[in-house]
């Protein structure tokens, strides 16, 4: 059975789905707490969940068995769910060539893909 961390705005919908299903949820939030079993408050987890930036969305990492499984179950049971792989891992570092300045970041080319980069203040 995987396990599951959730963090953010849809922590309370996500748990209720994947419990439902027989994931396990570990690390809980305040509000999951009750009903999760007290030796899960600390266990590791499969697959970690927090929202986008935006909020438009959440972010899921882990390995690809785990996330697929997740893709899966979220595709069959959430009719309006987009499921895009990232091209890149996460907080990896990567050698590109900014291609263009724009206000808000800058347009990089890591060879095989093109990305964008937001500036931060």
């Amino acid at each position: 059975m995987p396990s599951i961390r959730l963090r953010g705005i849809y922590a309370t919908a996500l748990a209720a789905l994947t419990l439902e299903h027989s994931w396990k949820v570990v690390q809980p939030i305040e509000e999951l707490q009750p009903h999760i079993a007290p030796e899960d408050r600390f266990a590791p987890f499969d697959v970690d969940i927090q929202d986008r930036d935006d909020r438009q969305g959440i972010l899921a990492v882990g390995p690809e068995a785990p996330l697929n499984t997740l893709r899966e179950l979220l595709l069959k049971e959430l009719f309006d769910v987009i499921a895009r792989p990232a091209p890149t891992e996460l907080s990896a570092i990567y050698l590109g060539v900014v291609h263009k300045k724009r206000l808000w970041g800058y347009d990089i080319d890591l060879g095989e893909i093109k990305g964008f980069l937001p500036q931060t203040e």
